[in-house]
């Protein structure tokens, strides 16, 4: 075997090269690439697990934002059903207080027409019965001598 080893002219130094290699390599792999590798994958791990709760966030987001509008349309209609109810009942209301306002004032009209009717009668009465002294009057300032 070291004739194998002379004739290839490889010596103890090349051996001595390949140990430090490995013990080297072996110190290297257990202090700096695994650790650094699973630092890697963890950082892997969150970023994707983050890029994912946000996509689920996402989802959940629009998941509310419909429920927002179809509570709004359904408020805004519950919203105009009261506003119309309210506005027919005080139109209602507006109704009976012109046409009890009418009748009010129908029925006061009516009165000041009968006292006024009342009131003109007795006017014409008390004018009748001063008409034939006021006529005497007006023949006798004429004639000039009393009647």
């Amino acid at each position: 075997m070291m004739d194998i080893l002379e004739t290839l002219k490889l010596n103890m130094t090349m051996f001595s090269h390949i140990a430090i290699f490995l013990v080297a390599y072996i110190a290297l792999y257990f202090l700096l690439f695994q650790p650094y590798l699973k630092r890697f994958e963890k950082r892997e791990e969150s970023t994707f697990g983050q890029e994912n709760q946000a996509e689920a966030i996402d989802v959940k987001t629009q998941g509310l934002q419909i429920q927002f509008v179809e509570l709004q349309k359904r408020l805004n209609t519950e919203v105009q059903a009261k506003y119309n109810a309210s506005k027919l009942a005080g139109e209602n209301e507006a109704k009976i207080i012109i046409d009890k306002a009418r009748t009010e004032n129908e029925n006061y009209l009516a009165q000041a027409g009968q006292k006024i009717s009342q009131e003109v009668a007795a006017a014409k009465q008390a004018f009748q019965a001063e008409v034939p002294k006021i006529s005497n009057n007006i023949v006798e300032k004429l004639v000039g001598r009393n009647i």
